[in-house]
């Protein structure tokens, strides 16, 4: 596999042209000829002053909330956006704000969605949840920690992608990858628990752990319920309002994570993967896995063994 110089452990050749002359040009001269990375992704700062925005068909828009409060209406969906609050737009959504705040603040950082083509992305499994196909649009709330960890990384990308230093563009795009693996990361990993009162992030803690420990033999939200002493569509109600993502998602992903990481990391078969995941028959297997990525697991092996 051929790599960069600059990034010999981050891009390979399969990623957009675009980005490829960036990433392994020396000097920013290699670029003119395959267009420049701003025009990839742009960076834009909403406030009620300066509400227009442009929400391009082939482009993700990620929103972070900085300061105040707003309504933001995607499709089907509601939500309460504050400072702290995290959202990914698909390809082709438009939001409608509603009910802003005075002083509303947010940073909204729109990419063409080839820029998601490399392999560290793939391989963390981001894609396969902001996919047109999910039912829920990704959202989040950061604690303030994983708030200041954002923001830096959203002002680090603003400097280098409309700087002039030298590298700014390769710089740009190495901080875009790193924002993309952060964001899934503050976004999925379980929040400490800092108020010991607080029943309903103690629920949701408590069946992250259990899911993260039980995924192998309890794959129902019911046995979960059961496990904790409540019914299943209370659990149901407080995780998806905790986490914004139905706890039979977690359950899935959880095992889609040890499910990608045999085929990936090991030399084993189909069947001895699905063994190890304990479904019924392969081909169960191959279904959820299906309908998980859209790749049945064979297909999945071959793309990423190139990829390594």
């Amino acid at each position: 596999m051929k790599q960069s110089y600059l990034t010999d452990h981050f891009v390979d050749t399969r990623l957009p042209e675009s980005a490829q002359a960036i990433i392994a040009s020396g000097s920013n001269q290699a670029v003119n000829a395959k267009g420049h990375l701003d025009e990839l992704m742009t960076i834009h700062h909403h406030t009620n002053e300066n509400a227009q925005h442009h929400y391009h068909d082939t482009h993700y828009h990620l929103l972070l909330g900085k300061q105040g409060y707003t309504e933001i209406i995607a499709g089907n969906l509601i939500h309460n956006f504050n400072a702290g609050s995290m959202f990914l737009l698909l390809p082709g959504q438009i939001p409608d704000y509603q009910n802003s705040s005075n002083g509303l603040q947010l940073t909204i950082l729109s990419f063409h969605k080839k820029l998601l083509s490399s392999s560290l992305i793939k391989q963390a499994g981001i894609l396969e949840i902001i996919t047109p196909g999910e039912r829920v649009t990704p959202f989040c709330e950061l604690s303030a920690d994983r708030l200041r960890v954002m923001r830096e990384l959203f002002d680090k990308l603003e400097k280098e992608l409309y700087g002039t230093r030298i590298f700014h563009e390769q710089m740009a795009y190495l901080t875009f990858i790193e924002l993309m693996l952060q964001g899934y990361r503050v976004c999925t990993e379980p929040t400490v628990i800092s108020h010991a009162n607080n029943r309903a992030v103690q629920l949701t803690q408590q069946f992250l752990e259990l899911a993260d420990e039980h995924y192998l033999t309890k794959r129902t939200v019911q046995e979960y319920a059961d496990e904790l002493a409540v019914s299943a569509k209370y659990l149901s109600e407080v995780v998806k309002s905790e986490t914004g993502l139905a706890p039979l998602h977690h359950i899935h992903q959880r095992l889609f994570n040890e499910a990608r990481h045999w085929l990936i990391s090991a030399n084993l078969s189909i069947k001895e993967v699905a063994d190890k995941l304990r479904f019924d028959t392969p081909s169960h297997f191959s279904r959820f896995f299906k309908q998980y990525t859209g790749h049945n697991p064979t297909s999945y092996q071959l793309i990423h063994a190139v990829a390594i």
